[in-house]
Protein backbone atom coordinates (compact mmCIF):
# COMPACT_ATOMS: atom_id res chain seq x y z
CA UNK A 1 0.00 0.00 0.00
CA UNK A 2 2.80 2.45 0.75
CA UNK A 3 4.15 2.05 -2.77
CA UNK A 4 0.75 2.81 -4.29
CA UNK A 5 0.31 5.84 -2.04
CA UNK A 6 3.69 7.18 -3.15
CA UNK A 7 2.87 6.54 -6.80
CA UNK A 8 -0.39 8.47 -6.43
CA UNK A 9 1.48 11.42 -4.86
CA UNK A 10 4.39 11.34 -7.29
CA UNK A 11 2.85 13.52 -9.95
CA UNK A 12 3.46 10.84 -12.56
CA UNK A 13 1.33 10.98 -15.65
CA UNK A 14 0.96 7.22 -16.05
CA UNK A 15 1.74 3.88 -14.43
CA UNK A 16 3.21 0.85 -16.18
CA UNK A 17 2.48 -2.44 -14.41
CA UNK A 18 4.59 -5.49 -15.10
CA UNK A 19 2.04 -8.27 -14.52
CA UNK A 20 3.26 -11.78 -13.87
CA UNK A 21 0.97 -14.70 -13.14
CA UNK A 22 3.97 -16.67 -11.90
CA UNK A 23 2.93 -15.48 -8.44
CA UNK A 24 -0.02 -17.92 -8.63
CA UNK A 25 -0.07 -20.69 -6.01
CA UNK A 26 0.13 -23.47 -8.60
CA UNK A 27 2.90 -21.96 -10.68
CA UNK A 28 5.90 -24.31 -10.95
CA UNK A 29 8.40 -21.42 -11.16
CA UNK A 30 7.02 -18.78 -8.75
CA UNK A 31 6.75 -19.12 -5.04
CA UNK A 32 4.40 -16.47 -3.72
CA UNK A 33 1.22 -18.52 -3.59
CA UNK A 34 -1.51 -16.08 -4.68
CA UNK A 35 -4.97 -17.47 -5.37
CA UNK A 36 -6.93 -16.35 -8.46
CA UNK A 37 -9.09 -14.06 -6.27
CA UNK A 38 -5.98 -12.29 -4.97
CA UNK A 39 -5.27 -10.96 -8.46
CA UNK A 40 -8.62 -9.12 -8.46
CA UNK A 41 -7.73 -7.42 -5.20
CA UNK A 42 -4.33 -6.39 -6.58
CA UNK A 43 -6.00 -4.99 -9.69
CA UNK A 44 -8.47 -3.04 -7.61
CA UNK A 45 -5.72 -1.56 -5.44
CA UNK A 46 -3.65 -0.58 -8.46
CA UNK A 47 -6.67 0.91 -10.21
CA UNK A 48 -7.24 3.20 -7.25
CA UNK A 49 -4.23 5.34 -8.24
CA UNK A 50 -6.51 6.99 -10.84
CA UNK A 51 -4.03 7.60 -13.62
CA UNK A 52 -3.55 6.02 -17.03
CA UNK A 53 -2.29 2.46 -16.56
CA UNK A 54 -0.56 0.19 -19.03
CA UNK A 55 -0.28 -3.49 -18.12
CA UNK A 56 2.56 -5.52 -19.63
CA UNK A 57 2.25 -9.29 -19.40
CA UNK A 58 5.28 -11.18 -18.16
CA UNK A 59 5.61 -14.66 -16.61
CA UNK A 60 3.06 -17.30 -15.83
CA UNK A 61 3.81 -20.98 -16.17
CA UNK A 62 0.76 -22.71 -14.70
CA UNK A 63 -0.70 -22.68 -18.20
CA UNK A 64 -4.15 -23.87 -17.15
CA UNK A 65 -4.52 -20.93 -14.72
CA UNK A 66 -2.87 -18.00 -16.53
CA UNK A 67 -6.06 -16.85 -18.27
CA UNK A 68 -8.01 -16.95 -14.99
CA UNK A 69 -5.29 -14.94 -13.20
CA UNK A 70 -5.19 -12.30 -15.94
CA UNK A 71 -8.98 -12.06 -16.12
CA UNK A 72 -9.20 -11.71 -12.34
CA UNK A 73 -6.57 -8.95 -12.32
CA UNK A 74 -8.29 -7.04 -15.13
CA UNK A 75 -11.68 -7.42 -13.47
CA UNK A 76 -10.28 -5.90 -10.28
CA UNK A 77 -8.54 -3.14 -12.21
CA UNK A 78 -11.75 -2.33 -14.08
CA UNK A 79 -13.72 -2.18 -10.83
CA UNK A 80 -11.79 1.01 -9.94
CA UNK A 81 -10.59 2.23 -13.30
CA UNK A 82 -12.55 2.38 -16.52
CA UNK A 83 -10.54 0.38 -19.05
CA UNK A 84 -10.23 1.90 -22.52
Amino acid sequence: MRALEQIARSGSEALIVSFGADTYVGDPVGGLGFEVEDFAEMGSLIGAVSMPIQVVMEGGYAISAVADCVASFLKGLNSRYQLT
